[in-house]
């Protein structure tokens, strides 16, 4: 689906970050996604402004950021698929779960898309 918007690997993850960050309220803040991204504000505001282009969410200068629905859409298949690798990484591997959600970012978001497809088929076997 983030194919659809030419989405760069930063840029899913960036949604997967706002998807994450979500308040109770449907939204979420700048400082909160930096912060739980680990960058600095500027790095953050800068993806955020490109999903923000592309219509993926709704983002203002120091207001609430929330997801569109076609956001929703995609940050809700990148949620579930991170989840898969890591309930590998924990359930399978026996990694710390603390541990398997960095490794999680990293191995997820550089998955090729014929490797993420059959990494997820193995994963639907141990559901």
């Amino acid at each position: 689906m983030s194919v659809e918007y030419n989405l760069t690997k930063a840029e899913r993850k960036y949604l997967l970050m706002v998807f994450l960050t979500l308040n109770s309220m449907g939204w979420t803040r700048l400082k909160k996604i930096a912060d739980y991204a680990g960058v600095k504000m500027p790095s953050a505001k800068q993806a955020l402004d490109s999903l923000a282009e592309k219509g993926l969410i709704y983002y203002e200068k120091r207001g609430a950021i929330t997801l569109t629905d076609e956001g929703k859409k995609i940050a809700i298949i990148e949620n579930k698929n991170i989840r898969a690798v890591q309930k590998f990484l924990v359930e399978i591997l026996g990694i710390d779960p603390e541990k398997a959600w960095d490794s999680c970012l990293k191995i997820y978001f550089d998955m090729d898309e014929e490797a993420a497809s059959k990494f997820f088929t193995i994963c639907k076997i141990y559901e």
